[in-house]
Parts: C-alpha cells; sequence; structure tokens
C-alpha cells in the first residue's frame, strides 16, 4: 500500500512545481531589460523593503546620479571605456576641446524602460564625463 506522501502529496506538490514554474515564464521577455546592471544602478532599493527598484530622481531633468558614477568608475577601471559601449551600448567619444586624451564623454538612451513589475516606466538618458584618470561624474534623467 503506497503511502499517503506518494499518493496524495507528491502529485499536488509536482502539480504546483509546475504551475509555479509556468506563472515564472510569463516575465521573461522584461527580466532581460529589468536587470541590466546600468539600469539597477540608476535606481536605489525600495524603502519598503519590497526588493523593488525605484528611481527617487526628479523626473525629467538632469541630476546627478553618484551610484550610476561608482559603478560606471569601477567598470571603467577594470575593462576600459571601449568595453563600456561595447557591453552596456554606451557611445563614448573624446571630450571636445578637452587637452587630455584619455578624457571622454559616453552617453546611453534607453527608451521603454520597465519597472520592477514588467510596466513600462519611462525612458532613461545617462551622460558620463570620464577622466582624467578614473574620475567620473554621471546624471541621469528618466522622461516619463
Amino acid at each position: 500500500m503506497p503511502s499517503l506522501f506518494r499518493r496524495c502529496l507528491l502529485p499536488v506538490a509536482a502539480i504546483l512545481l509546475l504551475a509555479s514554474g509556468a506563472s515564472g515564464c510569463k516575465s521573461i521577455p522584461c527580466l532581460k531589460e529589468k536587470n541590466q546592471v546600468w539600469i539597477e544602478n540608476a535606481y536605489t532599493r525600495d524603502i519598503f523593503a519590497t526588493g523593488a527598484h525605484v528611481y527617487d530622481k526628479p523626473d525629467n531633468t538632469w541630476v546627478d546620479n553618484p551610484k550610476m558614477a561608482v559603478f560606471i568608475a569601477d567598470y571603467v577601471k577594470e575593462n576600459g571605456v571601449k568595453w563600456l559601449g561595447i557591453r552596456y551600448g554606451f557611445e563614448c567619444a573624446p571630450k571636445p576641446g578637452g587637452d587630455c586624451p584619455d578624457y571622454f564623454v559616453c552617453t546611453l538612451s534607453r527608451s521603454g524602460v520597465v519597472d520592477y513589475f514588467c510596466q513600462p516606466d519611462g525612458d532613461l538618458f545617462v551622460k558620463a564625463e570620464i577622466g582624467p584618470g578614473t574620475s567620473v561624474r554621471a546624471q541621469t534623467y528618466w522622461r516619463r
């Protein structure tokens, strides 16, 4: 005689596992966009500790974003400016009229960014002044 676990609970557990896996598939298309490091570094954590990211800067204006600056500085130090463009899509060019060969202005535009719940959340723009050396100033602009 099969045990109660094998006869009743095991099939129920299997069904619940399959159902939770199937429900998770609905959000897969937005996970790539949602989990991009460059977006996460524009956000801060939700004060209500839900795990959601929130953009706590004013909308529709350029603002300094120290968290983004730290991320870019660390990435450039480890990989170089060229890889910032290759990995994250930044467009980087030497600063016009600059005397320093290692002074760059890098920009990034992302439209249709989704929020934590995969809903449209606006457009994100990033401007970073890199150099001289590992010095970085980054600004973000969220158009909603």
